[in-house]
């Protein structure tokens, strides 16, 4: 140190000091290393500032003092490369390295939650089939839990929800049905009536409304979350198991590889799984059909929506059933395990008669576990027409004009992945891919669009008609269709750019369609 030679004026401007290296103005070989964790307890708080600007520093060691900075040196002619190699025999180091690779590596398998072992170990020693071929299970509990009592929190709920169900009919009279249906199919059983039924844990329920929904309206749910009078509810004293279900971009992205798309859903998924009757004890509900009756209590026999470890069970009895059965059916087997989110089919294949088979083989696989597969679905009409049409869903319609609206590529950032789209153009829209655009925060007569029968209702009421000629007409007024739709743009506060997007919709365009016209009515 250093790595060339200085000239030996240098010592000159240390001379008062005592030095602990006389010559470290010489490049010469390094003795020994210290590191700075020893630095502490040699340094003694003493400093020389040189008078000359530029030179370094002499720090107080007990050693003497020691140079220490920068210093230019213009004389290169000296100048060497020189490499280091250090090595320690100290365990701390190897252990240091080794935890950076392990860092920076890929972990091929997560270790697993113990409380999702035991999950699984009491599905596999406690699961058992029918004669019919239907699954039953018990709820895992935890030990050494125990519930309290939940009786009057569950009647003065019913209560409330009886009052609520007063005021809406139409409400009532879909709770009704529901109920009615699921004592017809055997999912619940009167056990008595309240007073006559020493039922110390009940569970609430409530619904929850979609009336936009094809096949259920409407869904009961049951609140095993309510506390007890020990504090403890029924979610509480179970495990909820592992995550099962597939994940979502991969199911899409595999659904996405085939030319033909195949979906489905399990219909009532839940309930096609009974439980053991020595737990249904803690599926007691209360329900009667009006008013004027005794309050009775019900005992569900079936997997329950709302019981925390619910989804586990349901979606591992699916995989149990493939592995019971999958030898028969390997294609149907294979959608089984990886194509299904939860209860729904998101699948692909090539072909329509791999499609026809891998339906049919579903549909087979999974009756033998006593689940129904329904409201099919896929970009295949030929496939379709092949199923009954009670079990088809009903295709969504997209001609509605007062609902749909277009909206140009170019402000719409969920388009920029079709039309193909590199890393670096998603970080530059990242926050408009996650968020949205930023027009849709804007009230919607700001937005960049119209609908089509907007504009239609205003030529109307100019008495003009929007005529679309065959592929014969040639000519136009396009001056007549630039100044109807500047009159709307300015009527309706509309930017320049979004009239020549309202312009451009369906083909209505002034710039490069000079075959549309405007005529009087």
């Amino acid at each position: 140190m250093p790595s060339v030679n200085f000239t030996e004026n240098l010592k000159l401007e240390y001379k008062n000091l005592l030095l602990a290296d006389p010559t470290f103005y010489r490049s010469s070989r390094i003795d020994m290393l210290l590191g700075s964790d020893v630095f502490p307890f040699i340094y003694d708080g003493g400093r020389y500032s040189p008078s000359r600007q530029g030179l370094p520093l002499a720090l107080s060691s007990v050693f003497g003092y020691v140079i220490t900075g920068q210093l230019s040196c213009n004389n290169t002619s000296n100048t060497r490369n020189v490499s280091m190699c250090m090595l320690s025999s100290e365990s701390k180091v190897d252990d240091l390295i080794k935890s950076f690779w392990e860092t920076e590596s890929l972990v091929a398998d997560l270790p697993k939650n113990p409380d999702d072992v035991i999950t699984e170990q009491m599905f596999v020693n406690d699961y058992k089939r029918d004669s019919t071929g239907r699954y039953i299970v018990k709820y895992p509990f935890k030990p050494d839990s125990e519930l309290g009592n939940s009786r009057q929190i569950a009647i003065k709920r019913y209560q409330n929800l009886e009052r609520k169900l007063s005021r809406l009919p139409d409400l009532r009279k879909e709770y009704k049905k529901f109920m009615d249906e699921y004592a017809s199919l055997g999912h619940m059983i009167c056990v008595g009536e309240v007073s006559e039924v020493e039922s110390g844990y009940v569970i609430p329920h409530h619904c929850v409304h979609k009336p936009d929904s094809s096949s259920t309206r409407l869904r009961v749910v049951f609140d095993a979350s309510c506390q007890t009078s020990n504090n403890k509810s029924l979610n509480s004293v179970l495990y909820t198991g592992p995550k099962l279900q597939a994940d979502l971009v991969e199911l899409l992205i595999r659904f996405r590889l085939r030319k033909i798309s195949l979906c489905g859903d399990i219909s009532k998924m839940y309930r096609c799984i009974l439980i053991d009757e020595s737990q249904r004890k803690y599926q007691h509900i209360l329900w009667r059909d009006s008013p004027i009756e005794p309050i009775k209590v019900y005992e569900l026999c079936t997997v329950t929506y709302g019981v925390a470890s619910s989804p586990f069970l349901a979606i591992r009895t699916l995989q149990q059933l493939a592995a019971d059965e999958g030898a028969r059916f390997p294609e149907a087997s294979r959608a089984l395990r990886e194509g299904f989110f939860v209860d729904d089919l998101i699948w692909s294949v090539d072909n329509l008669e791999e499609a026809l088979k891998i339906q049919r083989q579903l549909v087979e696989l999974l009756r033998l576990g006593g689940f129904e597969l329904r409201k099919w679905s896929s970009n295949s009409d030929q496939l379709l027409k092949e199923l009954p049409s009670d079990q088809v869903e009903p295709p969504v319609q997209f001609d509605d004009e007062v609902q749909w609206f277009h909206v140009n590529g170019t402000d719409n950032p969920a388009d920029v992945c079709s039309r193909g789209a590199t890393p670096a153009d998603l970080l530059l829209i990242a926050d408009q891919w996650f968020r949205g655009p930023r027009w849709l925060y804007e009230p919607p007569h700001t937005w960049p669009v119209r609908s089509i029968t907007e504009f239609k209702d205003y030529l109307g009421k100019r008495r003009l008609h929007l005529y679309v000629p065959g592929p014969r007409s040639r000519g136009t007024p396009k001056k007549l269709l630039l100044d109807v739709v500047k009159a709307y743009m300015e009527e309706n506060n509309l930017t320049q750019k979004d009239a020549e997007d309202l312009a451009k919709w369906k083909s209505l365009s002034w710039k490069s369609d000079p075959g549309i016209r405007l005529e009087n009515c």
